[in-house]
């Protein structure tokens, strides 16, 4: 693979900005950065959240109004600006920030007693959010608890103008 610059992948991809992230050690703290990045390389903004446990974002999108989804699982307390959210064990987040400077417009934390992982996060043409993961035994989605059937179990969080439905398949 060739090494491409930030302008030269936006121009391939056919879009203008792109959202890029990291996730960094510090002590015993996962830090999960991320940052948007203007199809010309300027920088637009960066954000980081990080919990006292161990962090980690797997998924990321931007909606049509070109807010960024982040996806993953945090232990501990997270902050995401005024919202703080706290696992019982490992738990999933789904976080939406703002297109204009990365502010967090709402963030959800869902899990249970087990360690949970929000894998991906997609966005529809009507930008309703879809989140998929794992989950062990019973874990909370909003008013929903589902009970797992076995090891680990997949889920698939949907929001339709930000109203919450849990689905499972066994």
């Amino acid at each position: 693979g060739a090494n491409k610059t930030l302008p030269e992948i936006a121009r391939e991809l056919k879009v203008d900005a792109i959202v890029e992230g990291s996730i960094q050690q510090a002590g015993n703290r996962m830090i999960l950065t991320t940052q948007l990045v203007s199809a010309t390389d300027r920088h637009l903004w960066a954000k980081t959240f990080g919990a006292s446990g161990g962090d980690r974002g797997y998924g990321v999108v931007v909606d049509g109004d070109d807010n960024v989804l982040v996806v993953g699982s945090f232990s501990g307390t997270v902050s995401f600006g005024a919202t703080s959210v706290t696992a019982s064990a490992s738990d999933l987040f789904v976080v939406k920030l703002a297109a204009a400077d990365g502010a967090p417009i709402w963030a959800k934390s869902f899990g249970g007693d087990a360690n949970d992982q929000a894998s991906a996060v997609a966005v529809d043409s009507s930008d309703n959010v879809l989140v998929t993961g794992f989950f062990i035994g019973p874990a909370t989605f909003g008013a929903t608890t589902l009970t797992g059937a076995g090891m680990a179990d997949i889920f698939l969080i949907a929001y339709f103008n930000l109203v919450l439905c849990g689905c499972r398949s066994n």
